[in-house]
């Protein structure tokens, strides 16, 4: 629903030739950006929207991303988290998440 509200129904488009480290290169510009106003704005829990962001920022920019979110237990408490992969590796969320959190069905960014 919140993927459908903020318009991934626009076509994205590449502003490059396709060349891996200018895609590496957007790809940190908006993973530094989203985190940087993450830890202003979103407090300690900022996984979901986060993702959520770069995932759109992404796929403005025409690359396809994977919103993962997973499930824990921690003693009697449920966690869960989120984070966003490209690839095949995690992008934001951190590193160790698929390792730690069972995902869940992912979540593709052209997803409707």
């Amino acid at each position: 629903t919140v993927q459908r509200l903020v318009g991934y129904s626009v076509l994205p488009h590449r502003d490059d030739a396709g060349s891996p480290e200018h895609e590496r290169s957007s790809q940190r510009r908006v993973v530094n950006s989203v985190e940087a106003v993450g830890r202003r704005l979103l407090g300690n829990k900022p996984c979901l929207t986060q993702a959520l962001v770069a995932q759109r920022l992404m796929r403005q920019r025409g690359y396809d991303s994977v919103l993962r979110i997973g499930v824990a237990k921690d003693g009697g408490e449920l966690l869960a988290h989120a984070w966003l992969e490209r690839g095949g590796r995690v992008i934001i969320g951190g590193g160790a998440s698929p390792v730690r959190y069972k995902p869940l069905a992912p979540v593709q960014s052209g997803a409707a």
